[in-house]
């Protein structure tokens, strides 16, 4: 029989197989993380349309493996149960494989061949409850109720904290000056990469069209100014056409290699965060700058986002003040704060 077509796949179907065959193959990528991109490619039949194209789901999940992954027993049923109620022909055979246990286990995690409703606890053998014929319940009652509450609590939390730093950032408004030095470290949307699963930060985010409305060059000595531009591996690309399209050239890439980090990543381990270098007129580094090197190594401070103190050695070093800080983490005296709180007040008619 004829293979069918294989329809068009969304990029980010791509990205999330791609994260599901190479990423998952690597200790510490989260079990959870793993199982939200494999439930995103399940909604809507996105598999269908990744690798080779695939018009059996069993055949899809055989190309996964989540075996090596750390989980406790609550995440495995969650993941069986949603597996089965996104793709009803999914076999049990084949979920066991995907998470690395007897299909017995996903037998009694998923219900699958429960004694009838009313039978007598009498009337089951001992070896019917240990193939998982008598699947006991998931989880219920006050336990249950607790459990989603404590995620609720915790999800509701993480949006009152980005409400609350979206408020701070509508009260923030551009300082004037100019500076010969600048540093942007932008809130980088990932919504455009978000699959289920990936853990949300704790701040109002900036999509890529309110990064390029923001007048860079209002704060550009246009005799001369040095732009250091924060980028993950994920945005290097975009940090490029921004600097661009702020009137400045890139010149050198800085790499900062995060001293005992081995984070996740869909195709390699991204231990390494980026500074796009760039220049406005005719300003060079300082002399010292001959013997700085294009990379440096060092432990990651406490806050997310946070930078180390030896990039601001190489900034002090290499170019020349004043010196200007967007999104500025931690306040130090020499770097001035490119935005400052402004109180809205409403008028009265």
């Amino acid at each position: 029989m004829a293979r069918s077509v294989k329809p068009e796949a969304d990029p980010r179907a791509l990205e999330a197989y791609g994260a599901l065959r190479e990423g998952v193959h690597i200790a510490g990528y989260s079990f959870e993380r793993a199982c939200g991109k494999l439930e995103w490619l399940l909604e809507a039949d996105r598999w269908r349309a990744v690798g080779a194209g695939f018009d059996d789901v069993n055949i899809f999940l055989s190309s996964i493996k989540l075996d090596n992954l750390k989980t406790v027993a609550e995440q495995r049923k969650r993941v069986a149960l949603k597996i089965k109620q996104l793709q009803p022909k999914a076999s049990n055979r084949q979920i066991a494989k995907v998470l690395g246990v007897n299909r017995s286990t996903v037998d009694r995690d998923t219900g699958a061949n429960a004694p009838p409703a009313g039978t007598k606890a009498s009337k089951i053998s001992a070896g019917q409850t240990s193939a998982g014929a008598n699947a006991p319940p998931v989880i219920a009652g006050a336990a249950a109720a607790k459990l989603v509450a404590r995620r609720e609590e915790g999800k509701q939390a993480r949006l009152d904290k980005v409400a609350a730093d979206e408020q701070r950032v509508l009260q923030l408004v551009p300082v004037a000056g100019k500076f010969r030095t600048l540093i942007l470290d932008p809130a980088w949307d990932y919504d455009w990469l978000s699959l289920a699963g990936r853990a949300k930060p704790g701040y109002a985010m900036q999509s890529h069209e309110q990064l390029l409305q923001l007048d860079v060059r209002k704060w550009a000595d246009e005799s001369g100014c040095h732009l250091y531009l924060w980028v993950t591996n994920n945005f290097m690309a975009r940090g490029c056409e921004l600097m661009a399209h702020w009137g400045f050239q890139h010149r050198v890439l800085i790499t900062w290699i995060k001293e005992g980090a081995f984070g996740l990543g869909s195709y390699f381990r991204n231990s390494t965060e980026h500074v796009l270098f760039g220049t406005l007129g005719e300003t060079t580094t300082r002399p010292a700058a001959a013997s700085i090197p294009t990379h440096f190594i060092a432990p990651r401070p406490g806050e997310h986002s946070e930078k180390p103190e030896a990039f601001y050695d190489i900034v002090r070093a290499a170019s020349y003040p004043p010196y200007g800080e967007g999104n500025q983490r931690e306040a130090r005296a020499d770097f001035t704060n490119l935005f400052r709180e402004e109180l809205i007040t409403e008028v009265a008619e």
